[in-house]
């Protein structure tokens, strides 16, 4: 008799149940790495690196498992995606999904992600969408909550300030309450961009759209931060620290040293939450502020 075809499961098991190998020093692919930097004025600064590196794990994991698992002739398919985006956002974004075969609906890239936001919830009036939205979907700040801020605990024993940046609000929100349960005395502190500049991740609540997962009584402070500050520091990453973050990164490091710069000691944690990789084509790594021109024509973070 012939041998039946193995069934192979849609998600590997080291995947659906959150599992992964480790490493010979504890640490798992899973973990979230927090790295102490050497920004001027950054004692006791630490910054971790959450997303981008587990979501590179999983693919290749995913993609590896895919190719020792299944016959070359074998065609899997997901669901048909479409993600909304400012038309002015860098070309690696959009190469990126069209590679996963995502079909791209751009918006008014004037309007920013706000626009994008303001768009996508259209379309998903139409009963054949089903929309995530990061925005208003309490599992996004949970799994900072179950996830994150419990990585982070586990590396420090006090937590003097908490910076990311105001972006769907998961990231500030999730370590934000497990950071305040564990000392009340701990400041969440919101990296946020100017009112009206082109951003991507980030947002000014001033431009009218809070999302729905954001709960202002619980961050300490918004601090401002403009494009031109984002993109200086986002290169004093890549000079100083050998950090080859993305643009929004930049501007969390800015606030970062800024609330080291107002304290007299203590452990501040800032959050990387992308790779540079998407902004390569910018030229932001490798040109000077004055060959980048009019910096505000693109959507930067």
């Amino acid at each position: 008799d012939e041998e039946e075809d193995e069934e192979i499961p849609l998600i590997p098991d080291e995947l659906s149940e959150g599992g992964s190998d480790t490493a010979d020093d504890g640490t798992t692919d899973a973990d979230t790495p927090v790295v102490q930097a050497h920004l001027p004025s950054s004692f006791g600064m630490s910054f971790c690196v959450d997303g981008e590196a587990k979501a590179i794990k999983a693919s290749a994991t995913w993609g590896q498992y895919k190719r020792e698992k299944r016959d070359d002739q074998q065609d899997y398919k997901g669901y048909p995606l479409k993600v909304v985006m400012p038309d002015n956002v860098t070309a690696e974004r959009s190469e990126l999904l069209e590679m996963y075969g995502a079909e791209i609906v751009y918006s008014e890239g004037a309007k920013g992600s706000n626009g994008a936001v303001e768009l996508a919830l259209e379309m998903a009036e139409d009963p054949q969408y089903y929309m995530p939205y990061q925005y208003g979907n309490e599992a996004n700040p949970n799994a900072h909550y179950d996830g994150t801020a419990v990585e982070i605990l586990e590396e420090l024993d006090e937590v003097t300030a908490f910076v990311a940046g105001l972006g769907t609000g998961g990231t500030l929100m999730g370590n934000g309450r497990r950071l305040k349960e564990a000392n009340p005395e701990t400041r969440i502190v919101a990296a946020e961009p100017m009112q009206g500049e082109l951003v991507q991740g980030l947002r000014s609540l001033d431009d009218g759209f809070i999302p729905p997962i954001i709960d202002l009584s619980l961050l300490d402070r918004k601090i401002m931060v403009s494009n031109m500050d984002a993109i200086i520091w986002t290169k004093k990453l890549l000079s100083q620290e050998g950090i080859f973050a993305g643009v929004s990164s930049g501007a969390v490091a800015a606030i970062a040293v800024r609330i080291a710069n107002e304290i007299d000691s203590g452990n501040i944690v800032f959050l990387i939450p992308d790779g540079g990789w998407k902004y390569l084509s910018s030229g932001v790594y490798t040109k000077s502020i004055e060959e980048l021109g009019d910096i505000d024509a693109t959507n930067w973070w």
